[in-house]
């Protein structure tokens, strides 16, 4: 179960660096794509540092200066911005998608535009 969840961490690591790179370097001039996209990368790196925190209070003997109340408060906020995370990465696909049907309404060169021979 544990391996699974590294696993996972790791591939969503790697997934949301590609995508903030592609939307960095070709999307920058999209505010309503950036703004989201810096959110998802701020709130990864937090939720790494809170998944190991929650780790270190759980698996091992680390002494946290919060003591007890760290116990219960990494573990929470790790899947809190969990949650977070999934808000932010669907409202960035919603909004990817919406930026696409504009452009494709404007040009006229959407692909579901292109009717199909019977």
């Amino acid at each position: 179960r544990f391996d699974a969840h590294l696993v996972t961490a790791v591939l969503i690591s790697v997934l949301d660096g590609l995508l903030s790179v592609r939307v960095l370097r070709c999307r920058a001039e999209l505010p309503q794509l950036v703004r989201p996209t810096l959110l998802l990368c701020g709130s990864l790196v937090l939720q790494l540092f809170l998944g190991l925190g929650a780790y270190l209070v759980r698996f091992t003997g680390v002494p946290m200066p919060l003591g007890q109340l760290s116990t219960l408060a990494f573990p929470v906020a790790h899947r809190l911005n969990g949650g977070l995370l999934l808000v932010t990465s669907l409202t960035l696909t919603l909004l990817a998608y919406r930026v696409r049907g504009r452009r494709c309404h404007e040009f006229g060169a959407g692909w579901a535009s292109k009717r199909v021979p019977a």
